[in-house]
């Protein structure tokens, strides 16, 4: 019985291998020689902390990565942004002359740990390693670094049309989008094809064909102040806490039931007096249980899975909040930070071919993954421009949080197939 099963064993690993082309298997194999140099490199840009908000340490983390790059050949360049916007800039790269089946490759340098955070440092646990950053996103540029390497010993990599754009916010997008995500976007018009490498879903068994877009809102009311013994009275009316609950409750009835959208209140509060004492969520809140509240205030979040969802869902909440309980008025304004990233044919065109690639690498058929199980991302500012998929990165664990890790064994695994994609959008247009 066990000869039998090795025998078929080697039958599906021959089958396997049979599905890859020369060139390809020459790919593969590079990658799992060289996986302990890009453990390295992974290890060496995680203990550089790259806090969004540590200018220096995102340009430092980016100077290593430009280092592998003009070493593969690709010409690069840092882009500054202005000293008003607080962001460190971004690394962009180039290979190949002409636009034909050009891919626009996307990652990002920073983190949300900061320097006053204490997680840290890159430390190795087995066949996982933990991290700032260590999957989101570090392990995904390695990756896609990883790749290129494969291509450049394949003979291919100088033969075709790169962009790479390695920003330096993702975790907090500098303002105004129009000048931090500008070069994105240029490079997103002269590009076919756009692979981002945010981690792989479950256990990369799932690509992103959409993400849901991004905005922040504020609620304010007002109301009379008073004696709490009047309040319902048609003098003074329900008060600004009792207002600003009725408008969240018709929120959560009105709006939380559409599809695929999430809407959060994260920061409420009501009373006589709100004070914001910095520009960061924090406030600062006096009030007695014997005076009507005159005041309320809620931040909230909004995510939505299309632009015409964004719209009626905003009308939905303007409705809402102008039907005024007794003597209250209310605002809410939003602030889009990111768009969604609509499902297209084209996306799922490529998500078909990297399913196709990793069943052929014997890593298993991939599915499409379902929008609520990712936030936003920075493929959703050229989503509109051009085709492509999102969670081409490494497989990470509790990401955004000090246990982040990182499965190690799937650091080539990506890189593969990563490079194997990128070999066959060489070889023949996915239309």
């Amino acid at each position: 019985m066990k000869t039998f099963i090795y025998l078929i064993a080697l039958i599906l690993l021959s089958f396997s291998a049979m599905a890859l082309d020369q060139q390809e298997q020459s790919m593969v194999q590079f990658i799992q020689e060289n996986a302990q140099p890009a453990e390295v490199l992974l290890e060496k840009t995680v203990n550089i902390n790259s806090g969004t908000l540590n200018l220096e340490g995102v340009k430092q983390v980016g100077q290593v990565f430009k280092a592998e790059l003009e070493n593969l050949g690709f010409t690069t360049r840092w882009i500054s942004m202005p000293k008003s916007m607080n962001r460190a800039g971004h690394l962009f790269a180039t290979l190949g002359k002409g636009d034909k089946n050009r891919i626009l490759l996307i990652g990002h340098l920073d983190t949300v740990f900061e320097p006053t955070s204490p997680f840290q440092t890159f430390q190795r646990l087995g066949d996982r390693a933990s991290g700032p950053g260590a999957s989101d996103m570090k392990g995904g540029v390695v990756s896609m670094i990883s790749a290129f390497k494969a291509l450049k010993h394949a003979g291919v990599l100088d033969r075709m049309n790169l962009t790479v754009a390695l920003m330096g916010d993702e975790e907090d997008v500098g303002l105004p989008q129009s000048i931090s995500r500008k070069d994105l976007i240029q490079a997103a018009k002269k590009s076919k094809y756009v692979l981002a490498f945010e981690s792989s879903g479950k256990e990369m068994k799932q690509i992103a064909v959409s993400r849901r877009g991004y905005a922040k809102w504020t609620l304010k009311v007002e109301a009379p102040q008073g004696h709490a013994s009047k309040i319902f009275s048609s003098s003074m009316g329900d008060g600004a806490v009792y207002e600003m609950a009725r408008i969240l409750t018709e929120f959560r009835k009105q709006v939380g039931s559409m599809e695929y959208l999430t809407l959060n209140p994260g920061l409420v509060a009501g009373g006589t007096s709100i004070d914001s004492p910095s520009n960061l969520f924090q406030l600062t809140v006096e009030g007695r249980p014997n005076i009507i509240a005159p005041r309320s205030v809620v931040y909230g979040d909004l995510r939505t899975i299309s632009e015409k969802q964004y719209v009626d869902a905003t009308k939905t909440m303007q409705n809402i909040v102008k039907g005024n309980g007794p003597k209250t008025t209310s605002t809410i304004s939003f602030e889009s930070l990111m768009p969604p990233m609509e499902a297209t044919e084209g996306n799922r065109r490529v998500a078909t071919l990297v399913s196709q690639v990793s069943q052929d690498l014997g890593f298993g058929e991939v599915s499409q993954e379902h929008p609520l199980e990712r936030g936003a991302a920075d493929i959703s500012f050229v989503a509109k421009y051009v085709d492509g998929v999102d969670g081409m990165g490494v497989l990470g664990f509790d990401e955004h949080s000090p246990n982040e890790q990182v499965d190690l064994k799937s650091l080539p695994k990506t890189a593969s197939r990563a490079a194997v994609t990128m070999y066959r959008i060489f070889l023949a247009d996915l239309r």
